[in-house]
């Protein structure tokens, strides 16, 4: 763990234009009409020795850093990281033994997992991991992260007005290769209120229409809401898939791809969102 090297800063407040962010803030509610999921997508890549800095409730305070090192040893390609958590915040942590040591690691979240008061958050700096790309065997590697990560996230708990708040840092770290890709980050902006990781959009369902939505085989079906009313569907990274309006109380989006969605059906100011599965 003591590959130092000078690194250089990248800060997301400051590089929006240059990564090209799509924010998306998405009513959900719960309890709370007014409860909302903040999310910002992306995909930048960490290399070349990088501190990336998130703000993930956007009030000019940075958050969490990401560090990333690289560079070749004794002949051997190694690629290294950490989190730290900064001003409040805190990272879903566990501990991992590296031969006599025992470090705070970063814990892999998966998707879909709950971020919440019942896991553990720790305020200090957390290892993601060590990755030797000479050695084929991975047994060197070291880390939750050791083995890489496909569209992985890390827990996050951050202060605001001194209540808890949670969120995640989505990462993909690959077993090979001198880099990192930050793809993206979301906090619950309802107090106390857990996250699924990787939801962004309608994580809640909410009902203040009377529209009926469900899924049937490769569709999605809307009944009982008003002629004219618009229909959205995002996947669960954020992403809109479908847009369109009702020409009559009832409707049917077809589907390409199986997976969860989240649907949206907005008539005479009122809203409802639907969770359904395309198989």
């Amino acid at each position: 763990m003591n590959k130092n090297k000078q690194l250089n800063t990248q800060t997301v407040q400051s590089k929006l234009a240059a990564y090209s962010l799509v924010a998306v803030a998405a009513v959900t509610a719960s309890t709370d009409a007014n409860a909302e999921i903040q999310s910002v997508f992306m995909d930048s890549t960490m290399t070349n020795n990088t501190i990336f800095e998130i703000d993930l409730d956007g009030n000019g305070t940075i958050d969490i850093e990401i560090s990333q090192k690289d560079g070749v040893t004794n002949g051997y390609d190694w690629n290294t990281g950490s989190v730290k958590p900064v001003n409040g915040a805190g990272i879903e942590f566990s501990t991992s033994m590296q031969g006599a040591n025992v470090y705070n690691v970063a814990v892999m979240v998966d998707n879909g997992s709950m971020i919440s008061s019942l896991v553990s958050f720790n305020a200090s700096v957390a290892y993601l991991g060590e990755f030797y790309e000479a050695y084929t065997s991975g047994d060197d590697n070291w880390g939750p992260w050791g083995q890489g990560g496909v569209d992985k996230y890390i827990g996050v708990k951050l202060m605001i007005d001194g209540n808890a708040h949670y969120g995640y840092v989505g990462l993909t770290i690959p077993i090979e290769g001198h880099n990192f890709v930050v793809n993206g980050y979301a906090y619950e902006d309802q107090m106390g209120v857990g996250i699924n990781a990787g939801d962004a959009v309608g994580v809640a369902e909410t009902r203040t229409s009377d529209a009926k939505i469900y899924s049937y085989g490769r569709s999605i079906r809307i009944n009982g809401s008003s002629k004219g009313a618009s229909v959205e569907v995002y996947d669960l990274s954020g992403k809109q898939v479908h847009s369109s309006r009702l020409s009559a109380r009832t409707g049917t989006v077809e589907m390409k791809s199986s997976g969860m969605y989240v649907v949206r059906v907005t008539a005479n100011g009122n809203t409802s969102s639907q969770k359904v599965y395309i198989n």
